[in-house]
């Protein structure tokens, strides 16, 4: 009785102050309140999660130990004293093309254009002029597992290609790249990083060589592995986020029943936010073969993808 009295007096007093006291559920942390009350940007010096800790007096530490019903302050969000947040509720705000946009899913449309290098034996097969576009979605409901916060992303993309040109002889134009890719982002906590399995399933084409000439493979391959990504900020100039991803093919097969690729896919990105429904990414891709006459693959570009909903 006291404990609720208490809670109600603290409560009175900080709404009329523009703050709200908000207890813990099961498995709940600072960083899933604010999220889930679209509190934005999260991390970073001076941003929401520090000046809930700052205004709580907690540590880092001592906040990933915090018990269900703990009662936390939370700073309310400018222009909203009496905003009432309802967990897993349909908030929406604008998108690009002024639709309805759920915080609990993100769907974007992205561009991209890229050039890459392909190492044949002796001969390199250069491709500058490779374009892309791609569809992706985000599951932003709110799921645990163990300590870990997760979300889903499925991520389609069809690439085409221009004209290839070789050191040794003309190769035929590729045919279109099909990706279909699926990962689950995990976080713990407060942390910067993220996390989590990168599954690729993709049809491709690729020069090799046959009887001293170059000819295309088709390729249908199976991904899977891993990436990490970690978010930075750089002043109050602009937030940027690192990102690796390690694949390595594990089922194969080809029109030609040539060897199997065994590729070992490494990918960095960096990219950032333009605008609220804008992002933009550069990347570098190096792909190593092992059982072909392929060598290996380099590739680079950069893409914009636009929040559509």
């Amino acid at each position: 009785m006291k404990l609720a009295l208490f809670a109600l007096g603290i409560s009175t007093l900080s709404l009329a102050q523009n703050y709200i006291v908000r207890p813990l559920e099961v498995g709940e942390t600072i960083s899933d309140i604010l999220y889930n009350d679209n509190y934005s940007p999260l991390y970073g010096e001076n941003e929401w999660v520090e000046k809930v800790l700052k205004l709580n007096r907690l540590s880092e530490s001592q906040a990933r130990k915090l018990e269900k019903g703990t009662l936390l302050i939370v700073p309310g969000l400018p222009k909203a004293k009496d905003r009432i947040s309802i967990r897993q509720s349909s908030i929406s705000r604008s998108g690009l093309l002024s639709n309805r946009i759920s915080d609990h899913q993100e769907v974007n449309v992205g561009f991209e254009l890229y050039s890459s290098d392909l190492d044949v034996d002796d001969s390199t097969v250069s491709s500058n002029e490779n374009y892309g576009v791609s569809l992706s979605y985000t599951d932003k409901n709110k799921r645990k597992w163990n300590q870990y916060s997760y979300n889903p992303q499925l991520k389609l993309s069809i690439l085409g290609h221009g004209a290839n040109q070789s050191t040794l002889n003309s190769v035929a134009t590729y045919d279109p790249t099909f990706k279909l890719s699926a990962k689950a982002i995990l976080r713990q906590n407060t942390s910067r990083w993220t996390f989590g399995p990168l599954a690729t399933f993709e049809q491709a084409s690729r020069a090799t060589k046959s009887a001293d000439e170059l000819t295309v493979r088709r390729d249908n391959a199976f991904y899977a592995g891993a990436f990490v990504a970690r978010e930075f900020k750089i002043k109050d100039l602009m937030e940027l986020t690192a990102k690796l991803n390690l694949q390595r093919s594990i089922v194969e097969s080809n029109s030609k029943n040539l060897g199997s690729l065994d590729a070992l896919r490494n990918e960095f990105v960096l990219g950032t936010r333009l605008t609220s429904h804008t992002s933009l990414e550069i990347f570098t891709q190096y792909e190593t073969y092992e059982n072909s006459s392929i060598d290996n693959r380099f590739t680079s570009g950069a893409s914009l993808t636009y929040l559509i909903k």
